[in-house]
């Protein structure tokens, strides 16, 4: 019983922190799942929607970095990390949603822990998107420095 307990606490340790590392990729998954479904649709078959899909996501993924690292204004990097927060928010207030919904009786307090939860998984996928971006602005040396005496 108490293995079965430990072996439950890892497994659930486990996928909190895969919610929180992958939250970041929520925004080129699904473009990459749109564009493998437009591919498979349109006759590309499962080996070209898959190739389609992967490209996009990649493609998705490196723009938001290169436009993340390149904006020279905070409204404009606010803009951009917060269209790839939103679907992580998306995601984890679904996955607490159907936690909740199986340990929580009351539904107003499923959507409240939902609720806290997209906003944790957004928070957390705003600070990993900001870890993208060096400090100092764009073009700036980024280099150690050495004091002189």
């Amino acid at each position: 019983m108490i293995l079965a307990l430990v072996l439950c606490l890892s497994a659930a340790t486990v996928l909190a922190w895969l919610i929180f590392a992958l939250a970041v990729y929520a925004l080129p998954v699904a473009a990459g799942g749109l564009a493998a479904t437009l591919a498979y649709g349109s006759g590309a078959g499962v080996p070209g929607a898959a190739i389609a899909g992967l490209v996009s996501g990649a493609i998705v993924f490196a723009a938001g970095q290169l436009a993340i690292e390149r904006s020279r204004s905070p409204i404009t990097r606010s803009v951009i990390l917060a269209l790839y927060t939103a679907p992580a928010a998306v995601v984890g207030f679904a996955i607490v949603q159907s936690i909740a919904g199986r340990l929580v009786p009351s539904s107003s307090w499923q959507t409240a822990f939902a609720s806290l939860g997209g906003i944790v998984v957004a928070a957390s996928a705003w600070a990993r998107l900001t870890a993208f971006a060096p400090p100092g602005g764009p073009g700036e040396v980024r280099g150690m420095s050495v004091a002189q005496p």
